[in-house]
């Protein structure tokens, strides 16, 4: 598994049980919203509102998924921008240049490259 969906399955696994989580790991198309498929989509577990819309990014991807970003403004939720814990001042500079309404995550890896962690801000 790359690291984009090792991401996606800790978030998932971490918040499953307390939230509805649904998510589009690799380039599978399973759940969308307003036809755009989020990385990760958290429901309320009873009534299904959309909480949280979060979208998982390497390092090399960051660059490219700007444009993506903002298409997200139109979902209902708050918009989680999730990168690796040496990339969010790069990516909250890219943001506020943007005019992207996003929120910031970082994950953090182990030596041997396991996701350890995930911090919301």
């Amino acid at each position: 598994m790359n690291e984009h969906d090792l991401v996606i399955d800790f978030i998932k696994n971490r918040l499953n049980g307390r939230f509805d989580i649904l998510t589009n790991a690799g380039q599978s198309k399973n759940f969308h919203i307003g036809g755009i498929f989020p990385d990760v989509i958290v429901r309320e577990k009873e009534s299904k509102e959309i909480l949280f819309v979060m979208e998982v990014e390497t390092e090399s991807s960051i660059a490219t998924s700007v444009g993506q970003w903002k298409n997200y403004k139109i979902l209902p939720g708050t918009f989680y921008i999730i990168v690796p814990e040496e990339k969010i001042g790069e990516v909250k500079t890219l943001v506020a240049a943007s005019g992207v309404n996003a929120k910031f995550g970082y994950y953090i890896k182990s030596k041997n490259n396991e996701i350890t962690r995930v911090i919301y801000e």
